[in-house]
């Protein structure tokens, strides 16, 4: 029966683990667990998409590096939406106002669904 030191099982933890959770663009990890096979997956903030138009980014480690695409936070889909909302607004009558504005509420529900319910 082979017997475990502090000595070996301080081996063991310095095989085990991974260089540190790396950065990605503004980004933030869910973890910063850095054991091999661990998966960190990233959001951009409130409002920004990765360049690859995904919500998340997922990262794993192999033992020794982080293995997966590294991506940046852009743009900011609710300006966009403002903007369409202002052209909208300029181009159709007033009787038809409250039902732009339902569609818009709808709109960022969606966005807020999509992004907190995942």
């Amino acid at each position: 029966m082979t017997s475990v030191t502090s000595e070996t099982f301080l081996e063991f933890l310095i095989e085990a683990m991974c260089p540190p959770v790396p950065e990605m663009s503004s980004a933030e990890p869910d973890s910063l667990y850095t054991f091999n096979g661990s998966v960190i997956s990233y959001r951009c903030p409130l409002g920004y998409v990765f360049d690859n138009l995904e919500d998340t980014a997922r990262l794993v480690c192999d033992g020794e590096n982080w293995q997966g695409e590294q991506y940046t936070c852009i743009g900011m889909p609710f300006s966009i939406a403002a903007a369409i909302f202002l052209l909208l607004l300029l181009l159709l009558p007033l009787s038809l106002l409250p039902l732009l504005l339902l569609l818009v509420l709808l709109l960022l529900l969606l966005l807020f669904c999509q992004y907190f319910l995942q």
